[in-house]
């Protein structure tokens, strides 16, 4: 999403404070567009506030490439998901970036990457913002990526610790700009096998990724482990659809034989707000 703000409102005043001689302050009130959350793929309840969807909002401002301001919020932020800041007139680009990783995402004027590589469900917007007046606005995130979903119908083994998840075709680095994946990585996930895991029913592990372009295919392996980091079981998944704002699940039997004829299904659900595609393996 791009936009070009200019304003002609009243000043805002913060918490009654005197209106800065260096710069008009801006206010960015953070909002969703009405989308499924990842958490709940059958409801159709829309997610509106930030604190429902992202621990961390990271927030950098642009002049002629040179970054001239930061905010980074977590969610114990008694203003998360509200911005204020104050820029001196001028032209800017704004890109903001709502996730849930370890630490803050480190934004430069092209790329977008977060610790260790780990990309969790995450929002963004990208704005040119012209600042004439001080004033306040409500800026509307959408998300930037695509989740794989596996659902394991069958009992995992007990010696199975680890699921891995190993997968190309995708980005761990963002390009806001342009609203897609900008790196060929190679990425891994692990996901712990508890105890809370092993009693779910179907077992459910989800990985993420930004695509290249609006719709993509992953190359996805996926490897049941041991303690001792040994393969138990070995699946690979070809030419993975993957959409931004997509699921695409699949659910089957990982550990036996399926006890059906094994025949793949293929099924595309979608309304104007998320989409999930489902395939049994």
């Amino acid at each position: 999403m791009c936009l070009f703000l200019s304003s002609c409102e009243k000043a805002f005043v913060e918490n009654g404070e005197e209106e800065s001689t260096e710069g008009k302050r801006i206010v960015l009130h953070l909002d969703m567009y009405d989308q499924l959350s990842f958490d709940d793929a059958y409801s159709t309840r829309a997610i509106t506030t930030m604190d429902k969807v992202c621990t961390r909002i990271n927030m950098a401002v642009f002049q002629e490439d040179t970054k001239v301001k930061t905010i980074n919020q977590t969610i114990d932020n008694d203003n998360f998901g509200k911005l204020s800041f104050v820029l001196p007139q001028g032209e800017y680009e704004v890109v903001i970036i709502a996730h849930s990783g370890n630490g803050a995402a480190t934004i430069t004027s092209e790329k977008v990457t977060f610790p260790n590589n780990k990309v969790t469900d995450t929002f963004y917007t990208y704005l040119r913002l012209k600042v004439e007046e001080s004033a306040e606005y409500t800026i509307q995130l959408k998300r930037a990526v695509a989740m794989f979903r596996l659902n394991v119908e069958d009992v995992i083994p007990d010696q199975v610790k680890q699921m891995k998840f190993y997968y190309t075709g995708g980005s761990s680095t963002f390009n806001a700009k342009t609203g897609y994946g900008c790196v060929n990585s190679k990425q891994t996930e692990l996901r712990d096998v508890n105890e809370i895991v092993r009693s779910t029913d179907p077992a459910c592990f989800e990985v993420y990724t930004f695509p290249h372009a609006e719709s993509g295919e992953l190359k996805m392996t996926v490897s049941a482990l041991n303690a001792s980091n040994e393969i138990i079981v070995e699946k690979v998944f070809e030419k993975v659809p993957v959409t931004i704002n997509q699921i695409t699940q699949y659910a089957g039997h990982f550990f036996s034989s399926s006890p059906d004829d094994g025949t793949i299904e293929f099924v595309l659900h979608t309304d104007s707000s998320w989409q999930q595609i489902e395939r049994n393996y």
